[in-house]
């Protein structure tokens, strides 16, 4: 969940690798560890599946215990080690000690990912639920930090529109808009939205809200009348998670991380070199200065294994690797589909409309999505061989950098010499690409807020919406003024641009009635063979 994005340390490539350094403000007192004259020997005897011998040290030396988590020089933890072998056992015992489950490498590849990539499922089936009792951990710790965050700004009613725009006709008439109307009272708030879900490339309206309230958040269809508890933090339904394991094993490991390093904000001019400004709000409320946003870079990473001849989709995909197209047949198949497509044609009445409730079936998200996880139930995984053991068991591998510093090393880190495809095993390809973006931005010293006083909400939703995890991610930047930006202009693709624009805002008594579930209103319940689970 995006609400720990910015304050969990494991997740940050900068991080310390301390276990006990649990807070941004909070250093751990530095000791002095000089007489280590092998600070990566976890990761050695991880490789080496010398678990004795990694209990002893962890037991003995509080260097291994406090440092856990430290990358090595070509970035990787030894908790990516022992999930790259398959060491399952290790895995258990680093965890015990007070491993990450969340850790990522230098690269930015987390230790399920590398479990993954191996096809073990007892190891991300045992780091999914460490990661989800991690996650639900730390929520709990910051809930009090959100309640009193929403609780120190006065209630307001506020208005989000947005909408996604393309300057190719034909594409606009299927690009989503809505308004978001926000409430906020206490430390609660509501949020309603028009748009309900998507049929095929039609998206559906209706009339949803979103509330959170007493540290639960609900969804509320409001033309139905009814409503459903959300899990905001991960479902504990074992079939659910099973299910999320298949989802994980299956699918393409994906890495995409936005590079803030060069992106640059420039005020806008006019053409005779005054800077832009623009009034934002329905009644022009706020003065607002214009940016133009240049060297925006999506970073892109997959990790692609090759499917097992087991897997449904396994046919298809050696069609694509071999360059086949089941259109260019040879003769006899097209005798063949021929007569398929006459039997097609002289079919009953009845018939027909079957195929038709079938296909708009097969175009229903939510009956894809089932019938892509009841694929998923028979496929079994044969374990993947490292490609890299010959490699990492070279003496010299895990040797540390003179003037060694556990402190500082990671910081260090050249990760420009880093290889990013991560510890790979056999079968997997791995793909890299940059979408580059350029945007515009408005900020106002006159909105009465900050941004951290409304991150917090953002950040609530974001499970909700994507829409709310890349507003988070894009306005927790550092921006060039000290004003709250009341609209944002940015491209998602070469023809299609995302805008969102603060239209109101007023601080007043909200209504309370908007914060209580109607009595009328009854409980949806979930299928439990759906899963909400992405990657």
């Amino acid at each position: 969940m995006n609400f720990f994005k910015s304050n969990s340390n494991s997740n940050s490539d900068t991080s310390s690798s301390s276990s006990n350094n649990t807070s941004n403000d909070i250093k751990p007192e530095k000791k002095d560890y000089k007489h280590i004259d092998d600070p990566f020997r976890i990761h050695r005897l991880t490789c080496e599946n010398n678990i004795e011998e990694i209990k002893k040290y962890l037991d003995s030396e509080p260097y291994y215990k406090e440092f856990i988590d430290i990358r090595d020089t070509h970035g990787y933890s030894a908790s990516h080690y022992a999930a790259h072998f398959g060491h399952k056992n290790i895995i258990e015992l680093l965890l015990k000690y007070g491993a990450d489950p969340t850790k990522k490498s230098a690269a930015g590849w987390s230790v399920i990912q590398e479990a993954c990539g191996r096809k073990d499922r007892e190891i991300v089936t045992l780091l999914l639920q460490q990661i989800k009792n991690k996650i639900e951990n730390e929520f709990t710790k910051r809930m009090p930090i959100l309640v009193s965050a929403l609780e120190n700004i006065p209630d307001f009613e506020m208005e989000l529109k947005w909408e996604v725009k393309s300057w190719v006709p034909l594409v606009t008439r299927f690009c989503p808009y809505d308004t978001y109307k926000i409430y906020k009272q206490g430390s609660s708030f509501r949020v309603d939205t028009s748009i309900i879900g998507m049929d095929g490339i039609k998206f559906i309206r209706g009339d949803l809200s979103f509330l959170y309230k007493s540290q639960r958040l609900f969804s509320m269809d409001n033309i139905k009348h009814t409503y459903s508890e959300m899990e905001i933090v991960a479902s504990k339904n074992p079939k659910v998670h099973d299910e999320e394991v298949d989802i994980l094993l299956d699918q393409t490991m994906n890495r995409v991380k936005l590079m803030t390093d060069e992106i640059v904000f420039t005020k806008s001019k006019t053409w005779f070199g005054n800077e832009k400004t623009e009034k934002i709000g329905d009644n022009a409320d706020w003065n607002a200065k214009m940016f133009d946003v240049t060297n925006v870079d999506l970073k892109i990473m997959a990790r692609k294994p090759k499917r097992q001849p087991n897997h449904p989709h396994f046919n298809k995909d050696q069609q694509q690797l071999e360059g086949k197209d089941s259109s260019s047949s040879g003769s006899d198949d097209d005798d063949n589909n021929n007569n398929n497509n006459n039997n097609k044609i002289t079919t009953n009445i009845d018939d027909n409309n079957n195929n038709n409730d079938e296909d708009e079936l097969n175009q229903n998200p939510i009956e894809q999505t089932k019938k892509y996880i009841e694929s998923l139930k028979n496929v079994t995984y044969e374990i993947r061989d490292s490609t890299l053991k010959s490699k990492i068991m070279e003496p010299g591998y895990f040797k540390a950098p003179k003037n060694f510093d556990p402190y500082t090393h990671e910081q260090n880190i050249n990760k420009s010499k880093i290889k990013t495809q991560g510890l790979l095993c056999d079968g997997e390809t791995v793909s890299e690409r940059h979408k580059y973006f350029k945007g515009t931005i408005w900020i106002s010293e006159e909105f009465p807020r900050k941004v951290t006083d409304l991150l917090p909400i953002f950040e609530v939703l974001s499970p909700t919406n994507k829409l709310f995890s890349r507003l988070c991610e894009f306005i927790s930047l550092k921006l060039p003024s000290d004003g709250f930006p009341v609209k944002l202009d940015l491209p998602l693709f070469p023809t299609i641009s995302a805008t969102v624009i603060f239209t109101k805002y007023i601080e007043k008594p909200v209504d309370k009635n908007l914060f209580t579930i109607p009595s009328h209103y009854i409980v949806k319940t979930t299928p439990p063979s759906s899963t909400t689970f992405t990657k």
